[in-house]
């Protein structure tokens, strides 16, 4: 087998034995500069740890949003008994420059519900957010499972 030499980049050193040659660098790993790869799995184990002290914080997170979710339902359950209670005792006489006196009995519920329009808002804004937090949180899980794949396979190799 014949080695082919190639000039070194600096000219005043020796010839270096390169791949083409047919002989391996001392430096690899499977065809791979470990330097490198050791550089990519120190860059994967990082984004790794980020991914988990990211994790840790959007469930802390988490739990404030459902108390948030949790406390906007009972507010509007509140709002709508209370609304429907002062509609059936004529409490409140006019919603909406229109009067409420004598209003039959079957459009009571759709009135209070009318009436507390802006608890029921708020109560979709905050579902709404505990679902996107958790949809974000499903994707940083997916993110990080990626990555323990990646630093997983780069170690075997």
């Amino acid at each position: 087998m014949s080695l082919r030499m190639e000039r070194s980049p600096r000219h005043n050193q020796e010839p270096i034995k390169t791949k083409r040659a047919g002989l391996r660098n001392a430096n690899t790993v499977h065809g791979k500069n470990y330097a490198r790869v050791k550089m990519e799995l120190t860059k994967i184990a990082e984004a790794i740890e980020s991914k988990i002290t990211l994790l840790e914080k959007a469930r802390a997170f988490l739990k404030k949003r459902g108390e948030t979710k949790a406390k906007t339902i009972a507010d509007y359950e509140k709002a709508i008994a209370l609304a429907i209670v002062k509609l059936k005792n004529n409490a409140i006489a006019e919603w909406e420059t229109f009067s409420t006196e004598k209003l039959p009995t079957t459009l009571i519920e759709k009135t209070a519900k009318g009436m507390c329009y802006q608890e029921k808002l708020d109560m979709e804004v905050a579902e709404s957010d505990y679902k996107s937090l958790i949809v974000s949180i499903n994707a940083i899980e997916a993110e990080l499972n990626a990555y323990q794949s990646i630093f997983r396979h780069m170690q075997e190799t």
